[in-house]
């Protein structure tokens, strides 16, 4: 338990992103006294980080006074690398559709299939075969 208790208990666990990222909104937060949830990376045993949704709960007393608070942790690690890979994902997607459109511009844009274009436009609105 004094592990938990030192100074530098966080900065030893958290990734050292979330540790800025997080310690001032968690500090100011838990003066608040209302309940929230943060994400971060924790480091396991072996020196990998994990995600994780911890939820902060407090206990209050009549006056709305916070007497305790109580954390939960989730691992969404794999929550977290499915949402990265979809988006890579979708940027790739997206990579290959605007290749495919700027494909379209160049060819749209030749002199002879404009011509014909023109010509589809003529007899798209009627029933005329020639």
């Amino acid at each position: 338990m004094p592990d938990v208790l030192a100074g530098d208990f966080l900065s030893r666990l958290l990734h050292p992103e979330d540790v800025v990222r997080l310690k001032d909104p968690r500090r100011e937060r838990l003066s608040h006294g209302v309940p929230f949830e943060i994400e971060w990376r924790a480091r396991r045993h072996d020196g990998q980080y994990r995600w994780f949704l911890e939820r902060y709960r407090p206990l209050v007393d009549d006056q709305s006074r916070v007497l305790r608070w109580y954390a939960t942790a989730i691992d969404i690690d794999d929550r977290k690398r499915t949402e990265a890979r979809t988006q890579s994902e979708n940027l790739a997607l997206r990579e290959d559709i605007d290749r495919a459109s700027m494909f379209e511009e160049i060819v749209g844009s030749s002199e002879s299939l404009r011509a014909e274009l023109v010509q589809v436009a003529k007899v798209a609105p009627t029933d005329s075969t020639n």
